[in-house]
């Protein structure tokens, strides 16, 4: 009996063992919904940090992140959450179990009685900020594998990684602010060399930005999009040239707030949250379009190539055995 002929043949777009690396959401979850994600996980990961480190503030005076502000994170992430899992299940599962690991890791260093000592309680919010980043970074590299083709892909993935750098930043800006002082007195000068290496994966990011836009032929919306989202406003620019040593950050302590700091990061990243949604929509679109035309050309060019072959085939043999190539 002859075996049965399977439906994926004569189909270019899904046979099987070939992985293609723009997805219509049919295999991997949209990248509208993973930024939308990734977004959530970014002011979850940064309440979090600020959670640890106000803890020993709340001796004596308001905490600047109180609990409520915590669970009003985890909440509206996972709300995100339970439709993640439903279009990526294979993946969906796993990234809540290192979720909730997390949080339970967060729970546990929020308590100092809990910690060893006064070095332990001034680092314990990097730990979590670490935790948070790995789990993001994974988001990112999937997103990162669905948009390798085109360079609106390549304007979409710098943009995250962008956004990814900034958000990392303001978590730990703004737990370095709210940390006391015999707390931050422990800190190691590697933290304000982090913050300087954030600021300079944004600033290369933004000029790869800016060189894309300029070579290319880019729609006037999507060119407006990437404007604004590597434009930073004053405030932010005067507040990134003070991140050059811990001995600045003292002087940042005591003139800007955590809040104040907060609240200027997230503008902008809200901002840009919507621009790459918007991007991811415009690309989604561009390739439904554009996809037909590209296998019509993959077929033409393989018509072409089959007709020159034969050409130099009759070519080679028409010279004889005794012509040198």
């Amino acid at each position: 009996m002859a075996p049965r002929r399977s439906s994926h043949q004569g189909d270019p777009t899904s046979r099987p063992g070939r992985k293609w690396t723009l997805s219509l959401g049919s295999v991997d979850p949209p990248v509208a919904l993973l930024i939308e994600y990734v977004h959530l996980l970014q002011v979850e990961r940064g309440k979090s940090a600020m959670w640890i480190a106000s803890a020993t503030q709340a001796v004596g005076r308001q905490a600047v992140v109180v609990m409520k502000d915590v669970f009003e994170a985890r909440n509206n992430t996972d709300a995100n959450t339970a439709e993640y899992a439903k279009v990526w299940p294979s993946k969906g599962q796993p990234l809540r179990q290192m979720l909730t690991v997390l949080r339970a890791s967060t729970d546990h260093f929020r308590h100092p009685i809990l910690t060893a000592g006064l070095k332990a309680d001034a680092r314990a919010f990097l730990s979590v900020l670490s935790g948070y980043t790995k789990l993001i970074e994974l988001l990112c590299a999937a997103i990162d594998k669905q948009l390798r083709v085109g360079w609106h892909g390549a304007v979409l993935r710098c943009l995250i990684r962008f956004d990814e750098a900034m958000a990392h930043q303001r978590g730990l800006l703004c737990s370095l602010l709210v940390l006391p002082e015999r707390l931050f007195s422990a800190m190691p000068p590697s933290v304000a060399t982090e913050l300087q290496d954030l600021s300079r994966v944004q600033t290369q990011t933004s000029s790869l930005l800016a060189a894309i836009v300029q070579a290319r032929k880019m729609e006037p919306r999507c060119r407006r999009l990437v404007a604004s989202a590597i434009s930073l406003s004053r405030g932010l620019q005067s507040l990134q040239a003070q991140l050059t040593s811990l001995s600045e950050l003292s002087i940042l302590r005591g003139t800007t707030t955590a809040q104040q700091c907060w609240l200027l990061f997230s503008q902008h990243l809200e901002d840009n949250r919507v621009a790459g949604i918007a991007l991811a929509v415009y690309i989604k679109e561009s390739v439904r379009v554009r996809l037909p035309v590209f296998f019509h050309r993959v077929r033409g060019n393989t018509d072409i190539n089959v007709k020159m072959t034969k050409r130099s085939r009759r070519h080679v043999s028409g010279l004889g055995a005794d012509s040198t190539l």
